[in-house]
């Protein structure tokens, strides 16, 4: 019985994990283009400031 009532747990857990994942990349999606334009700015300045380090 404790071992079935586990497996449930699982399940629900995973569930809801993947729900926070379905509704992250929802959110992701909707504001991936302004934030991959802004990583890609950092990266950019992220090699200018190592070339000046060296």
């Amino acid at each position: 019985m404790a071992k079935k009532n586990r497996n449930k747990q699982q399940q629900e857990m995973q569930q809801q994990q993947q729900q926070h994942q379905a509704e992250f990349a929802n959110e992701f999606a909707e504001g991936s283009s302004a934030e991959q334009a802004r990583q890609q700015q950092q990266k950019a300045a992220g090699k200018r400031q190592k070339k000046n380090q060296q």
